[in-house]
């Protein structure tokens, strides 16, 4: 779990330090894109596996139901609705990681 809070937290930095540089010098643009995409499919596989090991898990569900719900914003192509609920996600996906407590399976 310590490998995926890392991992994490070095993805949102590069992309809040991408999204900074953008703002002096728009050639930074692409590379907050690219960060932000590779954050995005690393907190929904992590996500996804996560839900899958214990899906009981209320914050589990909590998460997959918010990445059911921007794919569904998506899907039914709502011009730039569908890019608000990402911020929040990830902020809370953040908040899961260093939250959870390891499990010790015997």
């Amino acid at each position: 779990m310590k490998t995926l809070q890392n991992i994490n937290i070095f993805l949102l930095g590069l992309t809040i330090l991408l999204g900074l540089l953008s703002i002096i010098n728009t050639s930074f643009l692409i590379g907050t894109m690219i960060s932000l995409f590779i954050l995005g499919v690393f907190q929904g596989f992590t996500g996804i596996i996560l839900f899958l090991s214990h899906p009981s898990r209320i914050q589990y569900i909590l998460y997959i139901s918010g990445l059911l719900f921007v794919l569904l914003l998506i899907w039914l192509d709502s011009e730039w609705l569908w890019m608000i609920p990402p911020i929040p996600m990830a902020l809370y996906f953040t908040f899961l990681l260093n939250t959870n407590k390891p499990q010790i399976i015997i």
